[in-house]
């Protein structure tokens, strides 16, 4: 099994945050017997997201994706995922649920931009993020497994053992 880890934001890229997030898997995945062969890197940009995408999948078996889930205008890696994916982008209503339960316990509004967090491609599935509110999202391309996760270390570490390469 070839992973691919590839890691999405302009905070990592200019070097004000240290991408921890590729060590952790790195070792998470050989520790557990697991090829990487790949690190990649891309900035908050739809199309060099596109292009990440569509080289992780002719490389790789799983892609550990990390970054771009939450409600902030430049968090769309999964509304690019779909389109890159050719899927269409669905409400995934258990999600909105949750998001909407989670808002309410913390006494904030739910609002309209965190509802992208529900959004999925179809035939996708999602990740349980206990730590936060964006879910993971699981989607097969091209034989290629596709793991998204949130970009935040303690967010990302929880969910990655739910996965099945995890």
């Amino acid at each position: 099994m070839i992973i691919e880890i590839l890691t999405i934001g302009d905070e990592i890229l200019s070097g004000n945050i240290l991408d921890t997030n590729k060590q952790y898997l790195s070792d998470q995945s050989w520790s557990k017997g697991l090829k990487v062969a790949y690190h990649s890197g891309v900035c908050d940009d739809e199309k060099d997201i596109h292009d990440a995408l569509l080289l992780a999948a002719d490389r790789a078996d799983v892609v550990l994706c990390t970054g771009g889930l939450g409600p902030t205008m430049d968090d769309f890696t999964v509304e690019v995922a779909a389109k890159t994916f050719g899927a269409k982008l669905i409400e995934h209503e258990p999600t909105i649920e949750r998001l909407k339960a989670y808002y309410e316990k913390r006494g904030r509004a739910f609002k309209e931009n965190s509802r992208k967090q529900g959004m999925i491609p179809e035939g996708g599935n999602t990740l349980t993020n206990d730590k936060g509110t964006a879910p993971g999202v699981h989607y097969l391309f091209k034989n290629t497994h596709f793991y998204f996760m949130p970009g935040v270390p303690s967010e990302m570490k929880k969910m990655f053992p739910t996965t099945p390469s995890g």
